[in-house]
């Protein structure tokens, strides 16, 4: 089964390579980790939030039969399961989802994160809304680009700067500014924003309201409370950050005042 065929996310978004299906409602790969981070060796938490929901997507894709779709994330939890290792070289890690469709138009699926030796490292439990892509390009007409080009090279491997960064007790506020070569792989002809590499930001905003972050660590979990609708490059994403107790910051991001995405960070070591 060519699972490829039946998703809409695409290279350089889509990073894995060996993408089988051994069974119906199951789907394996692998890749090589490609967002740095010193403090989280093997891999980061954000590169986890990129490879496990489209690996979901494509676990749930082989229940669906023929046909391209798009799986967008609406609720997700995500999890780190072992302590990371600074400094541990970045070598090929592994990816098993198990996932389908609930009804025509929704999709859940569970994925791990392992590496070479099977030590499950992060795991995710992701709903997706399902949608066909003549449905797609007409409730997204706005994002419509046809003359926006897949880019060659990967613009994964950096996080998003923040501009106008304001800290103001518990609260901060930031925006950022992606063009569409930024969302490459995500669509093709309908550039949108990736909640993944949205996450750099909205991890390093987070960061700015720990008091001690050396301290504290990286972040263990990430809680997708809620992303209603998908993100528009071009237009600048106003970030909102809330310091909690327990370590954990409570981000927002939207165009304007209208938040789109609610994340949930959690920087505490320990068990979810």
């Amino acid at each position: 089964m060519d699972i490829t065929s039946r998703i809409c996310v695409s290279p350089p978004y889509r990073a894995v390579h060996s993408i089988s299906s051994p069974t119906p409602g199951c789907a394996t790969a692998s890749f090589l980790p490609e967002f740095p981070s010193a403090s989280e060796g093997p891999v980061s938490i954000i590169e986890a939030a990129r490879h496990l929901p489209i690996m979901g997507l494509c676990a749930a894709a082989t229940t669906a039969g023929p046909g391209r779709r798009y799986y967008l994330a609406r609720k997700a939890r995500l999890r780190r399961l072992t302590p990371p290792a600074p400094g541990t070289p970045s070598r090929e890690l592994h990816v098993t989802a198990l996932g389908g469709l609930s009804r025509p138009d929704s999709a859940s699926a569970a994925a791990f994160l392992y590496d070479s030796e099977h030590t499950t490292l992060f795991d995710l439990h992701c709903d997706y809304v399902v949608i066909d892509e003549e449905s797609f390009a007409r409730t997204f007409e706005h994002l419509a680009d046809p003359t926006s080009a897949q880019s060659v090279s990967s613009p994964y491997g950096s996080p998003l700067r923040l501009d106008d960064v304001s800290v103001s007790g518990a609260t901060a506020q930031a925006a950022v500014n992606l063009r569409a070569e930024q969302c490459a792989g995500h669509f093709a002809g309908f550039p949108a924003v990736p909640l993944a590499y949205l996450l750099t930001a909205l991890v390093d905003l987070s960061e700015r309201l720990l008091e001690d972050p050396e301290d504290t660590g990286p972040p263990f979990r990430v809680e997708l409370l809620q992303a209603r609708t998908l993100l528009a490059p071009g237009t600048p994403i106003v970030l909102r950050a809330r310091r909690q107790s327990d370590h954990r910051v409570l981000v927002s991001a939207g165009h304007g005042g209208d938040d789109t995405v609610v994340v949930s960070v959690a920087f505490r070591h320990g068990t979810a």
